[in-house]
């Protein structure tokens, strides 16, 4: 719940803070946005980066894009140069914004591309309120707030994978460039003359023992009228190479260094904003006191700031705590050892009895505080000052207190460094600079057109690394060779500029620049024409290919240059005379090196000659081995012993399963170990082989990565793979396949129809029921309305009154179907039957009311008679007895 209510509560403040967005058009400033990592830490972009000075550089990506994946390689190689291993000037984060990525997929990610920064996942581009069209899209936002985008397209700037490191560098490089302060001592003097300090990439700068800060400035301090320090020259340090211009103080002014005044470098600390000193520095080469043209290399110089400073004694176990505090420091050290520039001593007083006021034991050491190893916790000297210096009495530095010779010691003119010279100056002279060297030789001197060097107001410095890629008649300069570069004098001629003796180690050339009006060295801009002096030929060569590390290769008052590489070729010398072993028929001077002693001239072989002076051909490889014929090893061959000889034999190789460790002579009973599985119960089990290397594998499955089915943790291919077979995986569809495993495009339009058997339209083909059935209306008709409305059948028919499909009512008697009509007698329907009778009056039937006669008359109640052929007659008289029911 507390968690919850933090992210509401930062992003409610982020929202009303930045509540901006990141655009293509890189307008405005960066929004506010908090995130988990992949290990569940919370990064916010302005409280954990921005507002500590952070450049951010976020990549929009996904670790499942192709091109994300190609940008990997680059995109570390720009964290290892500007991330927390290089420069620290930036924080590189990776923003995966596929919400479809898994946490297992990053972590696989990080793994394959060995990504060491941070990567977050599982929120959308909207959640850092960015723009993208592309990934991998780069946001680079610097501390102010404001930003720019670099992608394939529609960004502020493009650029590409292998050129993404670069790109991303520049612009941080430009915006560190930009961002510099000024200053902060006002302006170094400008006067007659001026030493260099140099500064190089490998210059170790500390703040109480930690890197300082790039973009610090550091200065150079000489001591004022007042006693105060006053700022001597500075630069604004980035790292990278550079220089401090220590400028001298005029006649009388006391506004610069005075000759020997000792350098006394200054920083801002960071805490408290004031100037703290120190001449806690080692120098690579030169001096640490100021000379005018002089030239120093510093190697590193530590700074403690005053908020480090002790006021109560008490052990400082932190300094120590690399050895577990004062009790182990003192232990494995002691108190006189210097650690992270301090004294133990002073880190541990109670321990060392070294406290102000307390009574101890004297603490021997060296007191000398100009003495290199001098122990400021030391009471009494022990005679052990070494005090490096020049021991060299022909330097114009010579420190008679030295009894530590080192390379400072620098030579203005005349002395030879080549002890084959007839001059040569000494040992303690051979590592000397210099400046205008006179070597005396037997067979000749050196080229006298060389001549002095100038002595004018301004100079260039031209730094020579130790490693400066050299080459003098195709092979590295020797000890003594002459590296000078001259102008063009009013004759037209060349004149010497400056010069510098090679000694393999670091040295510079003072190029002097004219005096206006007198063409007496360089002109602003004039380029060094190089030669350089072969001192054991003694040819003067023009050299060609000039290169610089950095710098240019022109002249500018107190401009600083580094030579990076240069060739030289002259007459080539060698032995003239075709009688000695070595005449080179290529030479065209003679050397003096003509050789007429043959033997094995190398010092390795067995037979070496060392009063041969040409390689015969004759030399004997030594042959080490065992010379005892009794040993197991003896060999034949061998000249020289090397106590190899054997008397145990068995097996000796390593790899065998027999391996004997005390035997030194194979006896040929190896029994090479055989690798494999050697578990029945694996897949892999291999009944010839007797090592197990842990290849036993126990899950079978299909290995082929192309297959339908393939399996990345098999490890046996138990025959089971399928192929993949595209088709479509939907039963109801028009082309489904049952055969497929792999789903394709289905088609459901083709086969739909009705698939009712009891519809009346039901479709035999059809597969798809696209509810197009129908039923049979009451009328039989498929899919049919029925009977009309108002009809009463099928057929349209409508009931009048006598049913449907029936005429109306008919007839006399309107009647339905009725026929009836009205007959003769008036009646309706009748037949004629009302008004029908015998009509016959004579007849016994006789009907008044007859008005048809219906042929009905009779003669006698009984009917009428025959009237046939023939008859007889029954004669009835009157008085026959007759009688009716008895009457």
């Amino acid at each position: 719940m507390k968690r919850t209510f933090l992210y509401f509560f930062i992003l409610l403040c982020s929202s009303l803070l930045h509540s901006q967005s990141l655009n293509f058009q890189a307008t405005g400033v960066a929004p506010d946005w908090f995130a988990d990592d992949l290990s569940g830490t919370m990064h916010t972009l302005y409280n954990d980066y921005l507002d500590n000075g952070q450049i951010v550089v976020l990549e929009f990506m996904n670790v499942n894009c192709g091109a994300c994946q190609t940008y990997a390689p680059y995109v570390k190689d720009f964290h290892e140069s500007y991330g927390p291993s290089g420069s620290n000037q930036a924080t590189l984060i990776a923003l995966d914004i596929n919400t479809g990525s898994t946490n297992a997929q990053c972590l696989n990610y990080v793994e394959t591309y060995e990504v060491d920064y941070t990567l977050i996942n599982g929120y959308p581009t909207s959640h850092y309120g960015g723009e993208i069209v592309y990934t991998p899209t780069f946001y680079i936002i610097f501390p102010d707030g404001t930003y720019t985008n670099v992608c394939t397209s529609y960004c502020e700037s493009s650029s590409s994978a292998i050129n993404i490191s670069q790109d991303l560098g520049q612009i941080v490089d430009n915006w560190v460039a930009m961002s510099m302060g000024a200053n902060p001592w006002g302006d170094a003097p400008d006067t007659d003359c001026n030493a260099t300090i140099l500064l190089q990439p490998s210059t170790i700068i500390t703040l109480d023992g930690t890197d300082l800060e790039l973009g610090a400035w550091i200065g150079a301090f000489y001591t004022d009228s007042d006693g105060d320090m006053a700022f001597g020259g500075g630069i604004q340090w980035n790292g990278e190479t550079t220089s401090i211009a220590a400028w001298g103080s005029e006649a009388g002014m006391n506004n610069g260094f005075a000759g020997g005044e000792e350098f006394n470098f200054g920083i801002i600390d960071p805490a408290s904003g004031e100037t703290i000193y120190s001449t806690d520095a080692v120098y690579s080469f030169g001096e640490s006191t100021y000379g005018c043209n002089g030239l120093s290399g510093l190697s590193s110089i530590s700074f403690i700031s005053s908020g480090d400073e002790t006021t109560t004694c008490v052990d400082d176990d932190t300094a120590v705590a690399a050895f577990g505090g004062c009790a182990g420091a003192i232990a494995a050290l002691g108190c006189d050892f210097v650690f992270a520039g301090v004294p133990i001593g002073e880190s541990c007083p109670v321990s060392c009895d070294s406290c102000d006021g307390d009574e101890a034991e004297p603490v021997l050491g060296c007191t000398d505080e100009s003495a290199d190893n001098f122990n400021a916790s030391a009471t009494e000297d022990d005679g052990s000052c070494v005090i490096s210096g020049c021991m060299c009495e022909l330097a114009m530095n010579y420190n008679i207190e030295a009894n530590n010779a080192d390379t400072s010691c620098i030579i203005m003119s005349g002395g030879c460094s080549d002890s084959s010279a007839l001059n040569y100056s000494g040992d303690l002279c051979t590592s000397s600079m210099f400046i205008a060297e006179d070597c005396e030789y037997p067979l000749g001197d050196v080229d006298v057109e060389w001549g002095d060097e100038p002595d004018t107001d301004c100079n260039a410095t031209i730094l020579i690394p130790a490693d400066a890629n050299i080459l003098i008649n195709g092979d590295s300069p020797s000890a003594g060779d002459l590296i000078g570069v001259f102008y063009t004098n009013s004759s037209g001629g060349l004149s010497l500029g400056g010069v510098a003796e090679w000694t393999g180690d670091v040295t510079s050339i003072a190029a002097w620049g004219s005096e206006a009006g007198l063409n007496n060295g360089f002109q602003a801009g004039e380029e060094y024409i190089w030669y350089v002096y072969d001192n054991e030929t003694g040819q003067s060569i023009a050299a060609s290919d000039v290169q610089m590390s950095f710098g240019d290769n022109n002249y500018s008052c107190n401009g600083l240059s580094g030579l990076s590489s240069l060739s030289a070729f002259g007459t080539i010398p060698g032995c003239m005379d075709s009688t000695a072993f070595n005449y080179n028929e290529n030479a065209e001077e003679e050397d003096g090196s003509c050789c007429y002693i043959a033997g094995c001239t190398d010092i390795t072989m067995f037979n070496y000659d060392q009063t041969a002076c040409f390689d015969d051909g004759s030399c004997v490889f030594v042959m080490t081995g065992c010379t005892d014929s009794a040993a197991f090893n003896y060999d034949l061959f061998a000249n020289t012993e090397d106590g190899s000889c054997c008397y145990i034999a068995g097996c000796t190789g390593a790899d065998s399963i027999n391996y004997n460790e005390d035997a030194c002579v194979d006896d040929g009973s190896c029994i090479i170990a055989v690798q494999g599985c050697i578990d029945s119960t694996a897949f892999n089990y291999n009944m010839n082989v007797n090592t197990d290397d842990g290849s036993c594998c126990y899950i079978a499955g299909c290995m082929d990565s192309s297959a339908f089915n393939y399996n990345s943790n098999a490890c046996y291919d138990n025959g089971s793979c399928e192929a993949i077979s595209i088709g479509c995986l939907e039963e109801g569809a028009c082309n489904y396949d049952s055969s497929a495993n792999t789903a394709g495009d289905c088609d459901f339009g083709t086969c739909a129809g009705c698939t009712d058997l009891t519809s009346c339209n039901y479709d035999s083909n059809a597969t798809i029921d696209d509810g197009s059935c129908l039923e049979l209306d009451e009328c039989g008709v498929c899919g049919g309305d029925g009977i009309p409305e108002g009809a009463c059948d099928c057929d349209g028919n409508i009931d009048l009154g006598c049913g449907c499909g029936e005429s109306a009512p008919s007839g006399c008697d309107n009647i339905c179907g009725s026929t009836a009509l009205i007959d003769d007698c008036g009646e309706c329907g009748g037949d004629n039957s009302a008004c029908s009778g015998c009509t016959d009056s004579n007849a016994f039937n006789y009907d008044s009311n007859a008005l048809i006669d219906d042929d009905s008359c009779e003669t006698s109640p009984f009917g009428n008679e025959p009237d046939t052929d023939c008859n007889a007659t029954i004669l009835i008289p009157e008085d026959v007895s007759i009688s009716i029911d008895g009457w």
